[in-house]
């Protein structure tokens, strides 16, 4: 049987809406950002299509 190795970031580990609530503060962060969406992501360990879903959503 194979072992896995599973990495769980902690958006991963929050409820919706806790999901919710980081990304207020998150969307704001990056728009002041020099960064892209795809390099704010992988800085602050967040699945991109997750925070584009807020994005759209908030």
């Amino acid at each position: 049987m194979a072992d896995y190795c599973f990495q769980l970031t902690q958006e991963a580990l929050m409820s919706p809406s806790q999901n919710k609530s980081a990304m207020q503060d998150h969307i704001p962060q990056w728009q002041a950002s020099s960064l892209t969406q795809v390099e704010y992501c992988k800085a602050h360990d967040i699945k991109p299509h997750i925070f584009s879903y807020y994005k759209k959503k908030l």
